[in-house]
């Protein structure tokens, strides 16, 4: 089915508007003692998750992506209470109330923040890899989750200690090595994804 250029022309402005949304998140994130947290937090994920969707939507169709969406959100939202519960795989720690509303102790922009990081992740793999027009098969089934798990972990060891140390979304209860986080997170996190 072809989409028509008013769709792809939409399409393009609400990725780049979802681009600019987060650009300013990042400005924010610099004021963050002066600006509601929650704005900061729904700035960091609402627009990578749009986007994620829209441009899942055009590679993957919408259906691929729907798919992608739910499981992205269901296991990262489910890695994250298990691991709330029993320190598996993550570690041990808690959610301050800065994230939001929460579902079984999980903030629910956090099970969200799972898409967009996901999906770019996913996308940068394939491009690294040199994937995007060819069949993931063989090697490639290995090879694509592994490089877009080393890139979600590279994204989780800049970003954890900001989040958690300085911002306080979330708290380490025995805090940790790596400025103020545990070693297992990063575990986690790469087992996770």
């Amino acid at each position: 089915m072809a989409i028509s250029i008013e769709v792809r022309r939409s399409q393009a402005y609400l990725l780049w508007g979802m681009l600019l949304l987060y650009m300013l998140a990042r400005f924010c994130q610099l004021y963050a003692d002066r600006l509601p947290s929650l704005l900061i937090v729904i700035l960091h994920v609402v627009p990578p998750a749009v986007s994620a969707f829209v441009h899942g939507s055009i590679l993957y169709r919408v259906k691929g992506m729907w798919i992608f969406a739910v499981f992205c959100l269901g296991f990262g939202a489910v890695a994250e209470s298990i691991s709330l519960r029993t320190g598996f795989p993550f570690g041990h720690y808690y959610f301050t109330e800065v994230m939001g509303p929460k579902i079984l102790q999980v903030p629910f922009f956090l099970a969200l923040a799972y898409l967009g990081i996901g999906y770019v992740s996913w996308i940068l793999a394939l491009l690294i890899l040199g994937y995007l027009d060819k069949p993931i098969t063989g090697a490639r089934v290995l090879a694509l989750p592994l490089l877009a798990s080393s890139i979600m972990l590279s994204w989780d060891l800049s970003m954890d200690p900001n989040w958690s140390t300085l911002d306080h979304v979330w708290t380490w209860q025995q805090g940790g090595a790596y400025f103020g986080v545990p070693l297992t997170n990063f575990f986690g996190w790469f087992l996770t994804a």
